[in-house]
């Protein structure tokens, strides 16, 4: 098995890179169509999301889960990717054509839903879920960031004014398509397609209770955004839409150590439990020690990362990135217990009732807040539903399969977060522009963090160090005897 520690340390460099690129676009793109402009492509791409989740029918989950589990079975691995693929192609055109249908019934059947449908109709290509649950991490790293890349370059290229919002939302629809390619064109080398000993009726039970689930959060997160562009402006749904983006590349930073233990944890449920508890207090010890700083940063923050990414029209957006901030604590948090833990131990039937009551929950939040708060209502919505559903979730799976948290963690966190937040704040009123603060800010919150942590003893940070100074060790031994050979 590869090494999750090399694997872990890797996808957080890959996703810091692979962060940037998006940044750049934003920056670019919140520049030349303004936040109106930003908020009808997030509008239409949230409406095609619908359909793109129905089209995915959890298969990306599903496939990793089962393909981790197949292991080194090539003879498993060739049926499972035959069958997964043929479904997927069922699934995708089923919505592919409910999405069409839908516009043309609607009235909607212009050029920008088109675009922004094409995510749906390249599905057919998604086969990522084999090189999940391979854990072939360096290779997706590697093709994610070659599409980001040329997706930056088109950017530049083709958008120049408000009227090429129909291009960039065409580019931004083909760039997971242009890594679908790539991964067909690559797959031969770890799987091929086989017609003997079939059986599509072994999934149907597991698919749709996955789906079930996949597509109530799929509509928890989207009807939100659905609400908030019929009951408030293009200008704020733009705000939104950008403070949210900001606050995933954060979660996206926080939760790329726990992440790479997906597969693992599925194999070690049913293989070996105690690894399984293990490496889910690990996973749990990451999100905490990642993302309680991370939070307290994009509150102080806020205004000077906002206006430094997207200009001064989205100085709105700092309050709702402020409001939303505990979401990267609390999703980090959820993505462990709530997916990785419910989805590994077969239990993930529990989250369609959950996401169904967080739909009825959010959808009157919205109602209640939007009109009298626009964005800021919206952003108060989601937090505090999401924070209910994780709670809730939490406890029921501690209920059912008791897990170690790590309190100790928790703790030692917050207490370094608060001397952080001094600092921070000290050198915020010190630096004058954006662009200062942001930079001293982040490093100096960082460099005093992660002095705190290792004078109190933190577990996970001693943990690193030391697996650092193993390698190094190893690395000098191995230089050494090739100077002697």
């Amino acid at each position: 098995m590869k090494s999750i520690t090399k694997n872990s340390l890797f996808n957080l460099a890959y996703i810091a890179v692979d962060s940037f690129i998006p940044l750049l676009i934003s920056g670019y793109v919140a520049r030349v169509l303004l936040a109106g402009g930003v908020g009808r492509v997030a509008y239409a791409q949230n409406t095609a999301g619908y359909f793109s989740a129905f089209a995915q029918f959890s298969i990306t989950y599903y496939g990793v889960r089962e393909i981790a589990r197949a292991g080194e079975r090539m003879h498993e691995v060739n049926r499972l990717f035959t069958e997964l693929f043929l479904i997927n192609c069922l699934t995708t055109t089923a919505a592919l054509s409910a999405y069409v249908l839908f516009l043309w019934l609607s009235g909607g059947l212009d050029a920008l839903a088109l675009a922004c449908g094409v995510p749906v109709a390249v599905n057919y290509l998604n086969i990522s879920w084999l090189y999940q649950g391979k854990e072939e991490y360096v290779y997706l790293a590697a093709r994610n960031i070659a599409v980001k890349v040329l997706s930056l370059a088109a950017v530049l290229q083709l958008v120049h004014t408000p009227s090429d919002i129909v291009g960039y939302a065409l580019i931004a629809g083909a760039a997971a398509g242009c890594g679908y390619i790539y991964d067909i064109l690559c797959a031969h080398r770890h799987v091929s397609l086989t017609w003997a000993g079939l059986d599509f009726g072994r999934h149907t039970k597991p698919l749709l209770l996955l789906a079930a689930g996949e597509l109530s959060f799929a509509a928890f997160g989207k009807i939100h955004i659905t609400i908030l562009g019929k009951l408030s402006s293009p200008e704020a749904l733009g705000c939104y839409s950008y403070a949210q983006s900001a606050a995933q590349i954060v979660l996206n930073l926080c939760t790329a150590i726990p992440a790479v233990g997906f597969p693992r944890l599925n194999y070690y449920y049913w293989a070996d439990r105690g690894q399984f508890r293990n490496l889910l207090r690990l996973e749990l010890q990451a999100a905490v020690f990642l993302t309680i700083p991370a939070c307290a940063g994009c509150i102080l923050m806020a205004p000077s990362l906002m206006v430094l990414l997207f200009g001064d029209s989205f100085l709105p957006s700092a309050t709702i990135l402020q409001l939303l901030a505990p979401l990267v604590m609390i999703q980090a948090v959820s993505s462990v217990l709530c997916f990785q833990m419910l989805f590994s131990t077969g239990n993930e039937w529990l989250r369609i009732p959950v996401y169904l009551a967080g739909c009825a929950g959010i959808a009157a939040l919205d109602h209640l807040l939007i009109p009298a708060f626009s964005a800021n209502g919206a952003a108060v919505a989601l937090t505090v539903c999401e924070l209910a559903i994780t709670g809730g979730s939490a406890w029921r799976m501690y209920r059912m399969n008791p897990f170690p948290f790590p309190v100790r963690a928790l703790l030692q966190a917050v207490s370094s977060t608060a001397v952080m937040c001094a600092a921070v704040k000290g050198i915020l009123h010190l630096a004058h522009t954006p662009l200062m603060q942001c930079i001293a800010g982040v490093a100096g919150g960082m460099l005093v963090y992660g002095i705190v942590n290792l004078m109190i003893g933190s577990e996970l940070l001693w943990y690193v160090v030391k697996q650092f100074g193993e390698r190094a060790a190893a690395w000098k031994e191995r230089v050494i005897w090739r100077r002697s050979r």
